[in-house]
C-alpha cells in the first residue's frame, strides 16, 4: 500500500462467557437518515464502532454447531449457539460501552429456517426491528419469493435498504422503494452507506423481468461520488457478491473507506493461533481455516486503504470493526475481529419473548416425524459448503429421493439433478421431521420432468463444474448417473467421464441418445445458468410434486435411511504420484508399485486415516484391481491442516488382472480412490485420487495446487 502512514491495529475481540446482561425491551431511537438534499456539515474526528452480519438466513433463533435446528438434547448439553436472542444481549452491550455504533446488514437474512418457510418478511422485520438495524443491503435471497416479499420487508422494517446497481424503476411493487444509498448522522457526523446486489441474483434467485441489475462498479462510484459531491467523507459500502469480488472492488473505486460483504459466506479472522479458529468453550465446532485476515486492508482508487470485511454465516460471528476518522474523513486507525456467538452467551429476554409467539406454529412443524436417518447430513463442514464442491450424503439422498418420486407418478425416468446451493440445511442422524425436511429444502420447488439428449447432459453437467473450486450454488449432486470432472481444464471442458445407471450396472452415456431427466423447477427454468435445461428440455412439465413431498416421502418409505458417498461425482484429483511407466500387452495378473505424496494443497485431513480402494469406471472393462499390499504414511498430531511443507507419503501395491478380450481394447479407465475418515466425525470426507489408464500407458493429468 501507498499510504503506508496508516497505523494497522488487530485487536483480537475476546470470545469470553457473557454474563447476565440487562438489555433494552424496545430497539433504540432511530438515527436521523438524511436524503442528503444538502451538503454536510465540515467533519469532526470521530471513532465508530461497527456491528455487522450477512448471510443470515433466517436463523433468529438458536441453532446447534451444525447449523441444524437445536433440539431438546442439544440445549441440555448446552450445544446451543447463535440466534438473534444472543445477537441482542451483545449488541446491546457494545452500545452500552461504546458512543458511536452502527449496526448493518449485508444481506440475504431471507430463506433457510421454519421461521422463514411460515412467516416470510414478518419474522425478519420484527427481529431486525428489534435488534436496531441502521441499514441492509439487498442480497439474492431477498427475491426468492419473488419482489413482492422483498417489498413487505422493505415496508415493515425502520431501516433502510439500499442498492445501487438494483433497477426496480419498472417494477411497480418496488419502484422507489429501495435507493442508491442513505445518510446517517452520528454525533454530528455524517456516514454515507452504499449497497450493492450481485448481478448473479438473475440467474439465481427470482426477480422477476422489471428488475435490472447494472453493473456494480460503475453503480457504486456514481452514489459514492453523489455522497462526496455533498460533503459526505465517510463512506461504508454494503455488499451482497462475495469477498474475491470484494477485494476487486475495493480495489476499483475511490471514496470508500470500508466494505462489509456477504453472499460467499466467508470466515476472515486474525488468528492468535496459526491455520485455525475453534471456539474455545465450544471444542466440538469445526475448525475454521480464515480466508483472509480481518479487515483485510485493501489500496483505493485514490490510494487510500479500504477496510473490507465479512463475518461468515448464519449469525455464528458478529462482525466488530472499531474505526477512526479524522478532520477530513480518513482511516487512521482500525482494529477488531469477528465475535463468536456462543452457547455461554445470555439470551435476551426482550427478543425471547418476541419469539415466543411465532414458536407455537413451529412447534407443530417439529412434531411431524417422517423417518428417520442412521447417519448426519451435512451440508458445511470446517467452513466449507460440501455439497457445491463434490458429492455429499445430502446431494445423494435428495436427488435419489426426487428420482423414485418422478418414477412413482410415471417410470421410466433415468437421471436426476439437484443443485447444491438448494440444499440449505443439515438433518442429523435420528428421528427426522417435517420440519427438517422444510429447512433442508425451504424455496417450495416442484419437481420438473422432461427429456434431453446425451449431449445436453454433459452441458448440464459443464455448467455444474464451471465454477469449481468456488463453492457455486450450481455444483450438480445427482442421481442414476456418475460423472468425472477435471478442474485443471477450461470451464465448459472438464467433464471427462459420464456413466448412467441401466438396472445395477452403471454403462456410457450416449451423447445421441435422448434421456428421462428429473429436476426441480427453478434448475429446469434456466436457474443456476442451466439454461440448457431451459432451451433444450424436450416434453417439459414444471408442475410435478412439491420436492419437500418428495423427501419426505422418500423418508417414510425407505426409514432408517443411510446414504453412503458412492463415487457418482469423481474429481481428477490433485496431487504427486510416482510411477514406473508400462504397457499391458499380455493378459494376465500385473503388478503395479505407486508411491503417493499428498501435501496440504491436496487433502487436509484431522487425525485421520485412509482406506483405499480401486474400481473399474467403465461398464465393458473386465479387468479387475486387487489391493495386494499396505501404504504407510506419518502419524501426525495436529488440530486442522496438514502442516505447511509437510507431505504425507505412503506406498501402494496393486495388481491387475485382464483378460484377453480386454486387450483388443483401444484403451481403459480405471479410478483410484482414497477415502479420508475423520476421527471426529461419523461423516467420511474424500479426496478422490484418479489415475487414468489409456492404451495401456500409465498417465496422470497436470496436477493443480488447490485440494
Amino acid at each position: 500500500m501507498s499510504r503506508m502512514w496508516y497505523k494497522t491495529v488487530v485487536l483480537v475481540v475476546a470470545l469470553s462467557v457473557i454474563a447476565a446482561i440487562p438489555v433494552l425491551a424496545q430497539p433504540p431511537a432511530a438515527r436521523p437518515v438524511e436524503a442528503a438534499a444538502a451538503p454536510a456539515a465540515p467533519s469532526a474526528a470521530i471513532d465508530v464502532t461497527i456491528l455487522h452480519t450477512n448471510d443470515f438466513h433466517a436463523r433468529v433463533d438458536e441453532y446447534n454447531r451444525n447449523g441444524a435446528r437445536c433440539t431438546a438434547a442439544d440445549q441440555t448439553a448446552g450445544l446451543c449457539i447463535g440466534g438473534s436472542s444472543r445477537l441482542h444481549t451483545l449488541v446491546e452491550q457494545i452500545r452500552a460501552e461504546e458512543e458511536n455504533v452502527l449496526l448493518l446488514d449485508a444481506g440475504d437474512q431471507f430463506q433457510g429456517t421454519l421461521f422463514y418457510n411460515r412467516f416470510k418478511a414478518n419474522i425478519i422485520t420484527d427481529t431486525m426491528n428489534a435488534l436496531g438495524y441502521d441499514a441492509m443491503t439487498v442480497g439474492n435471497h431477498e427475491f426468492d419469493d419473488g419482489p413482492a416479499e422483498l417489498a413487505r420487508l422493505i415496508a415493515g422494517a425502520t431501516f433502510p435498504l439500499v442498492s445501487s446497481n438494483l433497477n426496480v424503476s419498472a417494477e411497480p411493487l418496488l419502484d422507489g422503494k429501495v435507493k442508491a444509498h442513505t445518510v446517517i448522522t452520528i454525533s454530528g457526523e455524517a456516514f454515507g452507506i452504499v449497497g450493492v446486489t450481485t448481478p448473479e441474483t438473475e440467474n439465481i434467485s427470482s426477480p422477476g423481468v422489471n428488475v435490472v441489475f447494472e453493473d456494480p462498479v460503475t453503480s457504486l462510484q456514481a452514489a459514492v461520488d453523489e455522497l462526496t459531491d455533498l460533503g459526505v467523507d465517510k463512506i461504508i459500502a454494503l455488499t451482497h457478491q462475495g469477498y474475491d469480488q470484494d477485494l476487486a472492488l475495493a480495489e476499483a473505486v475511490s471514496g470508500v473507506d470500508v466494505i462489509i460483504g456477504g453472499h460467499s459466506h466467508t470466515f476472515i479472522y486474525t488468528p492468535t493461533a496459526p491455520l485455525k479458529f475453534t471456539p474455545p468453550d465450544f471444542p466440538q465446532y469445526d475448525p475454521l481455516t480464515p480466508a483472509g485476515p480481518y479487515p483485510t486492508v485493501i489500496e483505493g482508487l485514490d490510494g487510500n486503504p479500504v477496510l473490507v470485511v465479512t463475518a461468515y454465516q448464519w449469525g455464528t460471528f458478529l462482525g466488530r470493526l472499531d474505526v477512526s476518522f479524522d478532520a477530513e474523513g480518513l482511516v487512521t486507525h482500525y482494529d477488531g475481529n469477528p465475535i463468536y456467538v456462543s452457547t455461554a452467551i445470555t439470551k435476551s429476554v426482550a427478543m425471547e419473548t418476541l419469539l415466543d409467539e411465532y414458536r407455537p406454529a413451529i412447534e407443530t412443524l417439529i412434531a411431524t416425524t417422517v423417518g428417520t436417518s442412521t447417519v448426519d447430513l451435512p451440508i458445511s463442514v470446517g467452513g466449507v459448503r460440501i455439497c457445491r464442491v463434490g458429492e455429499c450424503l445430502m446431494g445423494n439422498l435428495v436427488a435419489d429421493a426426487m428420482l423414485w418420486k418422478a418414477n412413482e407418478v410415471e417410470p421410466g425416468y433415468q437421471i436426476a439433478f439437484q443443485n447444491g446451493g438448494g440444499l440449505r440445511a443439515p438433518i442429523i442422524s435420528g428421528t427426522v421431521t417435517m420440519g427438517d425436511v422444510l429447512e433442508t429444502l425451504p424455496f417450495g420447488n416442484a419437481i420438473a420432468t422432461f427429456e434431453l439428449t446425451g449431449t445436453h447432459v454433459i452441458t448440464a453437467l459443464e455448467n455444474g463444474v464451471s465454477r469449481y473450486p468456488a463453492q457455486d450454488g450450481r455444483f450438480p449432486q445427482v442421481s442414476g448417473m456418475r460423472y468425472t470432472f477435471d478442474p485443471m481444464q477450461p470451464a465448459n471442458s472438464r467433464i471427462t467421464h459420464v456413466e448412467v445407471l441401466s438396472g445395477t450396472e452403471y454403462v456410457p452415456l450416449d451423447p445421441n441418445a435422448v434421456y428421462k431427466v428429473v429436476t426441480n423447477d427453478f434448475m429446469r427454468r434456466g436457474g443456476d445458468h442451466y439454461t440448457v435445461f431451459r432451451d433444450y428440455a424436450i416434453k417439459p412439465y414444471d408442475f410435478g410434486p412439491a420436492l419437500d413431498d418428495a423427501l419426505a416421502d422418500y423418508f417414510k418409505a425407505f426409514s432408517p435411511v443411510t446414504p453412503q458417498i458412492e463415487g457418482r461425482i469423481i474429481r481428477l484429483a490433485m496431487y504427486d504420484v510416482d510411477y514406473e511407466p508400462a504397457e499391458i500387452t499380455e493378459a494376465g495378473t500385473h503388478v503395479f508399485t505407486y508411491t503417493v505424496s499428498l501435501d496440504n494443497d491436496s487433502i487436509q485431513p484431522q487425525n485421520g486415516w485412509f482406506t483405499f480402494t480401486l474400481d473399474s469406471r467403465l461398464a465393458y472393462i473386465s479387468a479387475s484391481w486387487v489391493p495386494t499390499g499396505t501404504f504407510v504414511y506419518p502419524t501426525y498430531e495436529w488440530a486442522g491442516t496438514v502442516p505447511p511443507d509437510t507431505a504425507l507419503d505412503f506406498t501402494l501395491v496393486a495388481s491387475m488382472t485382464v483378460d484377453a478380450g480386454t486387450l483388443k481394447l483401444p484403451g481403459t479407465i480405471v479410478t483410484t480412490t482414497f477415502k479420508y475418515n475423520n476421527f471426529s466425525s461419523p461423516v467420511s470426507t474424500e479426496a478422490l485420487v484418479t489415475v487414468i489408464r489409456e492404451k495401456y500407458q500409465i498417465f496422470l493429468p497436470l496436477v493443480m495446487r488447490n485440494g
